[in-house]
Order: C-alpha cells, then sequence, then structure tokens
C-alpha cells in the first residue's frame, strides 16, 4: 500500500473506492488516465534519479581512482626525496671530514713569520755561492795534481 505522505495530494484510497464505486466509465478512464500521467512522471522522475546517481557514483569512483594514483605517485615522489638526502648526509659528512683534514693540516703549515725568519736567513746565508762536494773535490784534485806535477818540475830542475 502507497504511504499517504509520500502523495498528500491524493485522497485516501479506501475512501476514493468506496465513493467512486458505482460510478460510470467516464470518470474512471479520466482517473485512470491522470493515475497513469502521474505514473509516468514518478518514474520519469525515478529515472532521472538513478541516472543522476549513477554518474555521481562515476564520478566518486574517478575521483578516488584519482586520489590513490596521486597518492601513489607522491609516495614515490617522497621516497626519491629521501634516498637524495640520505645521498646528500653522506656527501656532506664525507666533505666535513675532509675539511677537518684540511683544517688539521693547515695548522701544521709555517706561519707568515716563520717564513720571514726562514727567508732572512737564507738571504745572509746565500746558499747559491755554496760548492757541491763534486765541485770541492774536483777543486782538490786538480789542485793537488797541480802540486804534484810541481814537485815533479822542482825535483828535475834540482838534480
Amino acid at each position: 500500500m502507497v504511504e499517504p505522505e509520500l502523495f498528500p495530494n491524493q485522497p485516501d484510497p479506501k475512501e476514493h473506492v468506496a465513493r467512486h464505486k458505482n460510478e460510470g466509465t467516464k470518470e474512471d478512464a479520466k482517473e485512470m488516465a491522470l493515475a497513469g500521467s502521474q505514473l509516468n512522471n514518478v518514474a520519469t522522475r525515478l529515472k532521472i534519479l538513478e541516472e543522476r546517481y549513477g554518474t555521481l557514483r562515476k564520478k566518486s569512483q574517478t575521483t578516488e581512482h584519482n586520489i590513490v594514483e596521486v597518492e601513489k605517485n607522491h609516495y614515490d615522489d617522497l621516497r626519491i626525496i629521501n634516498d637524495d638526502i640520505a645521498e646528500i648526509k653522506l656527501k656532506m659528512r664525507d666533505i666535513f671530514e675532509k675539511v677537518s683534514m684540511l683544517s688539521d693540516e693547515i695548522e701544521n703549515f709555517a706561519s707568515r713569520n716563520e717564513l720571514k725568519v726562514i727567508q732572512k736567513y737564507v738571504e745572509y746565508w746565500q746558499p747559491v755561492d755554496f760548492v757541491t762536494r763534486k765541485e770541492v773535490n774536483d777543486f782538490l784534485r786538480k789542485r793537488f795534481h797541480q802540486k804534484d806535477q810541481g814537485k815533479e818540475v822542482h825535483e828535475q830542475h834540482h838534480e
């Protein structure tokens, strides 16, 4: 049975049947046509609502699918970013270690004042004027060779 709240302008079916029980077929035909028209109207509205519901459902499914795809892409992007960050951290740690080693080595360098002192000593000693061992040995050989020859010449003159 149809709920009266759904069709407030319609009479109660029991009253309607009792009142019109003996009426002619013309009125029945009119009422049947009116009822058929109303039924077609309700069916059309129901079909439109079902189509709208189907369209909304398809849009909802498409939206959900797109959200899942976007989440997947964001997850992949975040994973790549995290990998890049880890790699950057390793490189930064390596750079920090190298800078620390350079800093330690720089502490072992001579200071500007120490270099000036060394420069003064070098200028004072003038190492360019020093002779090598070879030069000394060659000089001594020549010198002794000349003395030996001089003695021989001198001994020959005395004899």
